[in-house]
């Protein structure tokens, strides 16, 4: 099961989680964009990643609630690191 948010530029990421199987229920479609970085690479290696965090931080505390409310014992839970409310999740 996937747990989040897409944007409105994310009916390809919703097909493709289709495709793959992805139980897709707990996904919320917003008006905002998707997130994305840009990652550059100086010469020395050196990054820099600017980041817009897009759908996934625009998520509601309530709406989190709401989806984790039927996890249970022994379920593994992965947060990426731009999403919202990690701590209410944890």
């Amino acid at each position: 099961m996937h747990l989040g948010a897409v944007g409105r530029d994310g009916d390809w990421l919703l097909e493709r989680l289709e495709c793959l199987g992805v139980e897709r229920d707990a996904i919320v479609y917003l008006s905002c964009a998707l997130g994305h970085a840009i990652t550059t690479v100086a010469a020395d290696g050196d990054n820099a990643i600017t980041l817009f965090s897009g759908a996934n931080t625009a998520m509601s505390e309530a709406q989190l609630t709401q989806w984790l409310a039927p996890i249970g014992a022994g379920d593994w839970l992965v947060m990426q690191n731009e999403t919202a409310h990690q701590l209410h999740v944890a």
